[in-house]
């Protein structure tokens, strides 16, 4: 009988300290619907391939562009390296004075990278959602007007 008292208060417990968390949890999640993070449209630039040479960032998007320059690898590392460069615009919704069109799913985004003396190398995608930041790798091997530093490859293919 003792055993069975025990089993049954240990599991009205468990199922209190149950409800009570998930009701804890419910009034947090809900308890603010401003999210700092979605006050601007975020894009994201991966660039690959850094170098010995200064690499200019560009995204554009509804008629405004913004710019970031990443600074070359010192020359004791040799290894070309990563860097993710976060650009962050307005949304524009109901501005005042009037601004571009507000930024919104589908709208096409570039990214461009280039070195201060050669071409840029773009990249286009839309705008897939306005609460994650929209994302884009570009690789400095594939700018215009410089060696990659990649060898031909010597297999030919089958003819």
């Amino acid at each position: 009988m003792d055993r069975r008292i025990s089993i049954f208060l240990v599991s009205a417990m468990t199922i209190v300290m149950l409800f009570t968390t998930t009701a804890n949890g419910l009034k947090l999640a809900y308890a603010s619907t401003n999210n700092p993070l979605t006050d601007k449209e975020e894009f994201d630039v991966v660039v690959l391939g850094i170098s010995h040479k200064d690499i200019l960032v560009s995204v554009s998007i509804d008629g405004q562009t913004q710019k970031y320059t990443i600074n070359h690898n010192p020359s004791f590392i040799s290894a070309p390296t990563v860097q993710q460069i976060v650009f962050k615009f307005a949304r524009n919704f109901g501005a005042t004075p009037p601004t571009s069109l507000p930024i919104k799913t589908g709208d096409i985004w570039f990214a461009c990278i280039k070195f201060l003396d050669t071409q840029s190398s773009c990249g286009a995608l839309p705008v897939t959602s306005l609460t994650q930041p929209q994302k884009q790798a570009l690789d400095t091997r594939y700018i215009p007007g410089q060696s990659s530093g990649l060898k031909p490859s010597s297999i030919v293919p089958f003819s």
